[in-house]
């Protein structure tokens, strides 16, 4: 069996395959998993496990894997733009009513 550089080459390839046939994601998703087992800081399989979690709609677990691949390189210009694309609009604070909507309605009543 093939171990190091050459093995992780080879299973991204896989997964880069598998992430072609949306029948299929499942295979990849396991295959870069499997690949983090053995090679925690392979920053590939977190961007392509960010990329399988986008295309599903698994926000949550995709920004989780952009910003492991963030982590590791910091300057990862791709995962910070899918992080940018991803992140929840900030919430606007309302302004304070001080109770004027709520008063008014009890007023006419």
């Amino acid at each position: 069996q093939t171990e190091g550089p050459l093995r992780t080459r080879g299973v991204l390839l896989l997964a880069r395959a598998y992430m072609k046939n949306p029948h299929w994601q499942k295979r990849a998703e396991e295959a870069l998993l499997r690949l983090l087992e053995d090679d925690p800081g392979c920053t590939p399989a977190y961007l392509f496990l960010g990329q399988i979690y986008a295309g599903q709609e698994l926000t949550s677990r995709a920004r989780s894997m952009y910003r492991k691949v963030v982590e590791l390189e910091p300057e990862h210009q791709a995962a910070r733009a899918e992080l940018e694309r991803l992140e929840p609009p900030p919430v606007e604070d309302e302004p304070e009513d001080k109770g004027g909507r709520l008063k008014s309605w009890f007023k006419g009543r």
